[in-house]
C-alpha cells in the first residue's frame, strides 16, 4: 500500500517522506547517535513511511543488527514499517513497470510533481546534478542559475556533522525561497512546498528525519529517499540494474520509447553519450516521436 499512496503524492502538496532503511543504515547504527535518535523519531511522523529491505533479515549478520538495534529501540515496537516496495515509484519513463504502477492508477512522484509544478530539489552527489528533472518546476526549460540554485551537494553529508548540518540550512533555505517567490502569502493554507529528493547515502534518514519536524519550516515539504534508483540518469553504474545492457534498456531506449522528445530532459545531456551507448538516438526520437503514448509528459 505505501507504493501505491505515496506514488502519487509528489504533486498533491500534502507533506510526507519516503525512506529507504536496509543493509548499509543497519551497519552504521553503531557508528551515529544522530540516526538513532532520529529513529526514535519517526512514530511522531505521521506522514513518514520507512520502507525496509527485508531481503537483509535473511542474513544472519542483519538479522543480528536488526534485533539488537533496531527492536532495541524502545519506541519502534509498535512502529510499522512498510515492505514490498522498496523504491517509491517515480513515473519515470525508464521504469520497466510504467504500465503496471500505472494500470494501478499510480502516476509516481516524480511525474505528478511535475504535472503539478511543484518545485524539485535534489540533495546529493555532483555528479547527478546535471540531470534537468532533478531540479525542475515543471515541464518547461528554466534558466541554469534557476536549476543550480535547487542543487545541494550531499558530499560528506553521512561522515561529518559539520557537513550535514551546512546542508540542512541550504535545504532550508531553499524552502523559504520557494515559499517566498511561489507562494500565496497569508492567504495561502500552507506555503509552497518543495519536493526534495535524496542520494545521500545512509544521512538521508538522519535529515529528512529532522527536517520532517513540526517545528521546522521545512515540515511543509515532502521527502523522498532516492537513493541509486537516480544514478542511471547520470551514467553511473552502480547497481546491476543500472550497468552495462540492462542499463541501456533502461534509461536509454525505455526513455526513448515512451517520450522521446524529452530524453535529455529525463537524462543529463552531458551523459547521454555514455547512457545510450551503441544507439542511434536521432533515428529513435524520429522513430517514436509520432507515436507518443499516454505515458508521455505533457508539452
Amino acid at each position: 500500500r505505501g507504493g501505491e499512496e505515496g506514488g502519487g503524492r509528489g504533486g498533491g502538496g500534502e507533506p510526507f517522506g519516503w525512506l529507504r532503511f536496509a543493509d548499509g543504515d543497519m551497519n552504521q547504527l553503531a557508528n551515529t547517535k544522530r540516526m538513532t535518535r532520529a529513529m526514535e523519531a519517526w512514530p511522531t511522523l505521521p506522514n513518514l513511511v520507512v520502507s525496509v529491505g527485508e531481503w537483509w533479515l535473511c542474513n544472519g549478520k542483519y538479522r543480528e543488527i536488526w534485533k539488537n538495534s533496531v527492536e532495541a529501540i524502545a519506541a519502534l515496537r509498535d512502529f510499522t514499517f512498510h515492505a514490498g516496495c522498496f523504491y517509491l515509484p517515480m513515473g519515470a519513463p525508464d521504469d520497466d513497470d510504467l504500465e503496471m504502477w500505472a494500470d494501478k492508477g499510480i502516476e509516481g512522484w516524480a511525474r505528478a510533481a511535475l504535472d503539478a509544478n511543484v518545485t524539485i530539489a535534489l540533495v546529493g552527489p555532483r555528479n547527478l546534478a546535471g540531470i534537468p528533472w532533478l531540479t525542475a518546476r515543471g515541464w518547461g526549460i528554466e534558466d541554469a542559475a534557476t536549476k543550480r540554485a535547487r542543487f545541494v551537494d550531499a558530499a560528506g553529508v553521512s561522515d561529518h556533522a559539520t557537513r550535514m548540518d551546512a546542508a540542512m540550512a541550504q535545504i532550508e533555505a531553499i524552502s523559504v525561497r520557494n515559499a517566498d517567490e511561489f507562494g500565496n502569502g497569508e492567504s495561502s493554507d500552507r506555503p509552497e512546498p518543495v519536493l526534495f529528493v535524496f542520494s545521500a547515502g545512509h544521512a538521508s534518514k538522519t535529515m529528512i528525519t529532522e527536517l520532517m519536524r513540526a517545528d521546522k519550516i521545512t515540515s511543509k515539504d515532502m521527502f523522498v529517499d532516492a537513493g541509486t534508483a537516480l544514478d542511471g540518469f547520470a551514467g553511473v553504474g552502480s547497481r546491476d540494474f543500472n550497468r552495462g545492457k540492462r542499463a541501456v534498456r533502461k534509461y536509454c531506449e525505455n526513455v526513448l520509447r515512451r517520450d522521446p522528445k524529452r530524453v535529455a530532459f529525463w537524462v543529463d545531456p552531458a551523459k547521454l553519450s555514455k547512457v545510450c551507448k551503441g544507439v542511434d538516438v536521432f533515428g529513435a526520437r524520429k522513430k517514436n516521436a509520432p507515436n507518443e503514448s499516454k505515458y508521455n509528459a505533457r508539452d
